[in-house]
């Protein structure tokens, strides 16, 4: 699997031990699909420009989601449902992957908002925000295709919106993991 898949599920293991302890290792698999899964879901509705919910209230409402769960399963200790050895062959994310620094829907996100923001010409932002609306949708599927990917960067390259160049720039660079995917 692709460095950025393990340097996510890594990043998401240290967040889980830090937060319930070593106590749920044996469900930790299985906590973070689960928690990847509530957080890509929620993800794309706060990306959508209808979402009126609160972000910090839904971030609230997950961990409060995930904090149950725990209690569940440390409480009835159920048999895991996915095998540990299952997640490190997937992510392969062993004790030496780095931390991811800031991920690309972020960044998208910022420069959604710049073009909201800034004036110049309409037809150009207008078609600088569906770029990145698309990039967004891609980059939230379980396996983005890095012809979509570059194609809408290309897109945007090709754009006067000198406000978002230098968000264009770590934007390309912090797409690169999505293009060395086999």
């Amino acid at each position: 699997m692709n460095n950025n898949n393990a340097k996510l599920l890594h990043y998401t293991k240290k967040a889980l031990i830090s937060a319930y302890g070593e106590i749920i290792d044996p469900y930790m698999t299985d906590l973070i699909i689960f928690s990847h899964g509530m957080i890509g879901t929620y993800a794309k509705l706060v990306f959508d420009h209808n979402m009126t919910t609160n972000t910090h209230r839904i971030a609230v409402y997950l961990i409060d989601i995930l904090d149950s769960t725990v209690e569940l399963l440390l409480k009835t200790r159920p048999e895991p449902l996915i095998p540990e050895v299952l997640l490190y062959n997937f992510g392969k994310c062993g004790e030496n992957s780095p931390e991811p620094v800031k991920h690309p829907l972020l960044t998208i996100k910022e420069m959604k908002e710049l073009l909201e923001k800034e004036s110049g010409d309409a037809g150009e932002r207008e078609q600088g925000i569906e770029a990145l609306h698309i990039l967004e949708e891609e980059l939230l599927r379980p396996r983005p295709r890095r012809v979509i990917l570059k194609g809408m960067v290309a897109a945007m390259e090709d754009l006067d919106l000198p406000q978002i160049e230098s968000s264009l720039e770590e934007l390309q660079r912090l797409l690169r993991p999505y293009y060395a995917q086999a």
